[in-house]
């Protein structure tokens, strides 16, 4: 349903395109106040937050002694899939739990059993086996898929540890979800314009359009599915936020049903504040908030933050957080420090910062320290390689070795991602700049379809790769698929041939030539 643009949620902002399409960023160029001051204005503890905090706090004690205070096993992850949990009703502003209880943690098998169920073991918890039957009877998970695309020659190398960092054990990827879109607009109208999206898919059933298709009929179900998770905890989300505790509830549920279906372990709110700041602000000025009020939702906010918890076996743990106890009365160690803005830390954050503390020690080591301690450190730093990318390891290992060459001097505050991803840019670069000399292409022209998302379906759109296929030299594209064959290439082969290696060159992001 269309939404009213003069609707009261919307009354004191400033008006702009936000208000007939769906654009948050320019609903904050519009809206936001820079503010240069200090923290003078911030309110104390409210007696509500503290109540809930203090529960929140013994809690996180409880679970940094034991590892894990408990986990679900007779239901799995899902947006809907828990009755609405609390941890102090009565004096919460913001609601909303991943399950029906504090830190207790989800199952989520769509990545992987066999990785759920060691952390479960190794926690003394057994999956209900009719989930477990069911699952492995009628469901496919992201380690199956995998493992059915993996080639035999993978599957060796993989075994004998020749291949390391492969994303089998569980689904890897970065998730950044504008979740401010449903406080701004609401549900119904999201769900609106998903189906305009859905109507706007039509045309050959392709591969790639049915899968669009498939996914974005899939996102309008999870709105769905968000809206009647949150009239679980008696929030209504499928309108505008009307007041600054609204938008904060809003956002939070968004946010809230992302960590509930998915293996957050790249899963971030994303930058909130000046989102959230429009609001408060807005409602300072009309007098329906005060600081201490305002202060209260973004302090509860981040308590529900910090509570966020996924199953991981204990050494992954680990990586979140300390161990250890209360020592001055504060929290020690809390597995999501949260400064500045909210973001939940991720594993990738984790993983390349382990990395980087790897590098840092072999940096310090050069030149300091024993053949034997250097190898040692070198041998940390590579095991720390296994989030990698085949890429990325491969890129790794080349700049370590031009460290030990003596060919590059590695700046102190630079990181071992920052030269991997140099690096990588750098080949990437002389592969397209060989690449468009071998065939005589306009360098140009190839560079700007590399730097797009090109796909075989949208390859030619505006006649574009034909442009580009027009300026292959054809003397030297002949000389290059006849080097090595006494077989001289007729025109049309020669054609046929030129375009299916650009083709692929395009659509497969770059390749080294033989």
């Amino acid at each position: 349903m269309p939404i009213d643009v003069n609707c009261s949620a919307w009354k004191g902002f400033r008006t702009g395109e936000w208000r007939h399409l769906v654009n948050v960023r320019n609903f904050i160029q519009k809206n936001y106040t820079p503010y240069a001051g200090d923290e003078s204005f911030l309110a104390p503890t409210s007696e509500r937050t503290q109540k809930v905090w203090d529960k929140s706090h013994a809690l996180i004690l409880e679970e940094l002694r034991k590892g894990i205070l408990d986990v679900e096993t007779d239901a799995i992850s899902g947006i809907n899939n828990f009755a609405p949990g609390y941890i102090d009703r009565d004096n919460e502003v913001i609601v909303g739990l991943q399950t029906d209880a504090p830190l207790k943690r989800i199952v989520n098998l769509y990545g992987g059993m066999r990785m759920a169920e060691s952390a479960l073991e190794q926690y003394g918890y057994k999956l209900n086996p009719e989930i477990e039957k069911h699952f492995r009877t009628y469901r496919k998970t992201h380690n199956d898929g995998v493992f059915d695309a993996y080639p035999h020659r993978t599957r060796v190398a993989r075994t004998v540890g020749l291949l390391t960092g492969l994303p089998d054990a569980y689904g890897r990827g970065r998730i950044v979800g504008d979740y401010r879109r449903v406080p701004l607009y609401g549900t119904d109208f999201l769900i609106e314009e998903k189906k305009k999206d859905l109507d706007a898919l039509d045309g050959a059933m392709t591969d790639e359009r049915i899968r669009l298709r498939e996914e974005v009929q899939m996102q309008i179900r999870a709105l769905q599915e968000m809206a009647l998770m949150a009239k679980g905890y008696g929030c209504d989300i499928t309108k505008p936020a009307e007041t600054a505790h609204d938008a904060v509830q809003s956002l939070y549920m968004a946010y809230l049903a992302g960590v509930k279906e998915n293996n957050g372990a790249a899963t971030s709110l994303g930058r909130t504040a000046t989102f959230l700041d429009i609001y408060i602000q807005r409602d300072l000025n009309n007098g329906t908030l005060d600081e201490s009020g305002a202060q209260e939702l973004i302090d509860q906010f981040i308590i529900k933050l910090r509570l966020v918890r996924h199953l991981r076996t204990p050494e992954y743990n680990e990586l979140f957080g300390g161990g250890g106890g209360e020592s001055d009365g504060h929290v020690p160690d809390v597995p999501y420090d949260i400064p500045g803005f909210p973001i939940p830390i991720s594993t990738g954050a984790i993983d390349n910062d382990y990395m980087n503390s790897r590098f840092e020690k072999f940096r310090k080591l050069l030149g300091n320290a024993t053949e034997e301690e250097l190898q040692q450190t070198e041998q940390e730093l590579h095991k720390s390689f296994a989030f990698l990318s085949q890429e990325e390891q491969k890129y790794a290992d080349i700049f370590l070795h031009d460290i030990k060459r003596g060919d590059v001097v590695p700046v102190e505050g630079k990181t071992f991602r920052d030269y991997v991803t140099e690096y990588m840019a750098k080949a990437q670069d002389d592969r397209i700049h060989r690449f468009a000399a071998v065939f005589g292409l306009d360098e140009t022209l190839l560079r700007g379809m590399m730097s797009h998302r090109v796909t075989e379906g949208n390859i030619n759109d505006f006649g574009r790769f034909d442009a580009l296929k027009a300026t292959a030299d054809k003397k030297k594209a002949k000389a290059y698929f006849e080097t090595g064959s006494h077989t001289p290439l007729p025109p049309p082969k020669l054609a046929m041939k030129l375009d299916k290696i650009l083709r692929d060159f395009i659509t497969n992001g770059g390749f080294d030539l033989p």
